[in-house]
């Protein structure tokens, strides 16, 4: 077999290029419209400003409506009939200078609506331009992570390269085995024996072997469910491999573990047979298994959550039936372990622990109470 080196995608470099010079492009575009927006706002808010000064000096004139400008003399006051020294502006001429600034307010309010529809167009614009100019830049960054696995491949590729160079070298210079050598024999041996073995063993035998051991694990699970007083006792006990649960074969039908077979203390029951049931056949049939199952805080369903969850839980706070119940959990593990002895170890990590004398003898620790714990309190303190 030979290496191949990894093929990276290649990359054109003008396709960068080209997108930095459209990217420039939008940029300038974008602050063009940025730029003529501002002018045109600013435009119409000087508008805004004439328009309200306007209506200002329209207000102060509508007054003159009041006078009839044909026969009022310019000498008199308007107001009292008083002849003045100096004449007053002629009506006539006020209501010229009214009519002027009715014709230049009509004309501010009919231009107004066409100011405001062309700043929205130019917001529009500066707007689907931002738009533009986010995609270019998502193009850039994309064509440069290509750059960059590109890179990484070549840098890759490199790297192997050089290693198989080693190899190679290697190879090349140590002398190869006589094929009628002493480790060849023993490789043509241990293939022949392989061979032989998988012509021994068929598939209908394969699953009489499983269905033999499964009945000899079912035998030791009966068993030790009347020792622990399990629901449904002295019914057999059986390991589904299929389903990975634990069965009991009721008259009727058979019943499931977790669907119908009691509650915690026989779940915790079921887990105990088969794993211990599946360690001594291990044991007895010296397989490769390590002879030790670690078991954490079995005793939790026998006690509430809460007084369990803040280790302050203790056996004298059960029920009888619970102690007892307790009590037989640990003289069953006892018993397993002794029989197995000195091939099976099991640890338990719990701290409802008992009083009998043969419990506080397989204590490895003293409970973790009252500031004895893992971590000791001068260290937290120091």
């Amino acid at each position: 077999m030979v290496w191949q080196p990894s093929l990276a995608a290649p990359i054109a470099e003008d396709r960068l290029l080209l997108l930095q010079n459209v990217l420039d492009q939008a940029y300038t575009e974008f602050r063009r419209l940025n730029d003529r927006l501002g002018e045109t706002r600013t435009y119409a808010r000087e508008a805004e400003g004439f328009s309200s000064e306007v209506l200002e000096q329209q207000m102060r004139l509508e007054s003159i409506h009041v006078f009839d400008a044909g026969s009022h003399d310019d000498h008199v006051c308007p107001l009292c009939s008083s002849r003045l020294r100096q004449p007053v502006v002629s009506i006539s001429a006020m209501q010229k200078s009214f009519h002027v600034l009715e014709d230049n307010l009509s004309a501010v309010s009919q231009e107004r609506p066409k100011l405001r529809e062309y700043i929205n167009k130019l917001e529009n614009r500066r707007e689907e331009k931002r738009q533009e100019i986010k995609e270019i830049q998502k193009s850039i960054a994309a064509v440069q992570d290509e750059q960059n696995i590109a890179s990484q491949i070549r840098e890759v590729n490199t790297r192997i390269a050089r290693v198989v160079g080693r190899v190679s070298l290697f190879v090349e210079t140590i002398p190869f085995l006589d094929e009628h050598s002493e480790l060849h024999k023993r490789v043509n041996e241990a293939q022949g024996r392989v061979k032989y073995l998988e012509g021994q063993i068929d598939d209908t035998e394969s699953d009489e072997i499983l269905v033999s051991i499964l009945s000899s694990i079912s035998a030791d699970m009966t068993d030790w469910a009347k020792r622990l007083n399990l629901e449904f006792s002295g019914q057999p006990y059986r390991l589904d491999l299929n389903r990975l649960t634990v069965i009991v074969d009721r008259a009727g039908r058979p019943i499931l573990m977790g669907q119908g077979l009691g509650g915690g203390e026989n779940w915790l029951g079921c887990h105990l047979i088969a794993y211990l049931a599946l360690h001594k056949y291990f044991i007895r049939q010296n397989r490769p298994v390590p002879g030790f199952i670690m078991l954490d805080q079995p005793t939790q369903v026998y006690f509430p959550p809460d007084r369990y969850r803040t280790m302050e839980g203790l056996p004298s706070e059960l029920s009888d039936e619970d102690r007892e119940a307790v009590e037989r959990m640990f003289n069953f593990l006892f018993a397993v372990c002794k029989e197995l002895a000195p091939e099976l170890q099991i640890i338990v990590m719990d701290h409802a622990g008992l009083e009998t004398p043969k419990f506080q003898k397989a204590l490895v620790e003293k409970p973790w109470r009252g500031g004895n714990a893992l971590v000791p309190q001068s260290w937290l303190l120091a």
